[in-house]
């Protein structure tokens, strides 16, 4: 389930009951649809089908009434999220583990949540609701999300600009691959395994540039550009193609400008698969501790990623 579902969802209903299964993928499940709801502030109650069924199951073997009296139990989102935070620690039956269950929850409401742009009396109602579960004085409450807040619009923002650089790293990378095929469309064959369809270049300027690249060299093209211009029917879409290959021949040396490319493109790749991997890892870690799901995603990290290729070219 995504934003986008919980909006098309909201049109429809003022109240959203989810019905999961009770094993421990329904538990995840649910735990991602807290947070998706949470975010597009919509209100979200949510309950699990007992004795390890699914929700279909559940309908043909009990009945409809049985199915209704379900939903009409169903608990509160952020109930539902407080406990299962609090069960997860509670077999630690200490201090720490009931302030690291607060302190879990609260980062659960401070990423999800924007209290900055909610009226005072919605912003009330969740405050309270939430210093109620967990058996704090509200305005504490309040002060101690605001500052996961900051955190998070932090790390956002160092994060922000670490894609930034990346992105402009990848789109210099894309424009130097184009401007050598421009003028030795004969090397693509040195590109395709790095950059297999021209798709994955998403920047405007230089998608189209690509897309009529990959056209002309996949059917053995090697000409002069006047032959890659042939049926352009894009004044500016020529005039970008003749600048390019301008630029290209002005700086020479194709294969080890394309070969530096090359190479900075699958580095990056690779950053793209080891970051995701480390947000499956973090995300495990943060729901379920040191365990073998984290172990699991560690093992796949090891596997997927692999050292670092060698381009073709020298």
């Amino acid at each position: 389930m995504t934003a986008d579902h919980v909006r098309v969802l909201s049109r429809y209903a003022d109240r959203i009951v989810l019905v999961f299964d009770s094993d421990e993928a329904g538990q995840r499940a649910s735990d991602r649809a807290v947070e998706i709801f949470l975010s597009q502030n919509v209100e979200l109650r949510l309950t699990t089908v007992p004795e390890g069924k699914d929700p279909c199951d559940f309908l043909l073997l009990r009945g409809g009434e049985a199915f209704l009296d379900l939903i009409a139990r169903a608990t509160d989102a952020l109930e539902y999220k407080w406990k299962a935070t609090r069960q997860r620690v509670e077999q630690s039956d200490t201090i720490n583990g009931r302030k690291r269950a607060m302190e879990d929850f609260m980062a659960l409401v401070a990423r999800t949540s924007s209290l900055g742009n909610m009226d005072s009396i919605s912003r009330g109602f969740l405050i309270n609701h939430i210093a109620k579960l967990v058996a704090m004085p509200a305005e504490e409450v309040y002060q101690r999300i605001q500052q996961l807040q900051k955190k998070v619009s932090a790390r956002m923002q160092v994060r922000g600009t670490e894609d930034s650089s990346r992105e402009d790293s990848r789109s210099r990378s894309y424009r130097q691959i184009l401007e050598v095929l421009l003028n030795r469309p004969d090397l693509f064959p040195v590109v395709q395994p790095v950059l297999a369809q021209p798709n994955e270049i998403t920047h405007p300027d230089l998608f189209p540039v690509a897309q009529r690249l990959w056209q002309y060299c996949s059917r053995g093209g090697s000409g002069k550009l006047s032959e890659i211009l042939a049926g352009c029917e894009s004044v500016e879409l020529c005039n970008r193609m003749t600048d390019m290959s301008e630029e290209g021949a002005a700086r020479g040396n194709y294969e080890s400008t394309l070969a530096g490319a090359l190479r900075n493109l699958e580095r990056i790749k690779e950053e793209d698969v080891r970051r995701e991997v480390k947000q499956l890892v973090s995300s495990a870690s943060e729901k379920y501790g040191e365990d073998a799901e984290t172990a699991m995603l560690l093992d796949y990290q090891s596997k997927w990623v692999p050292d670092p290729r060698r381009v073709g070219l020298k």
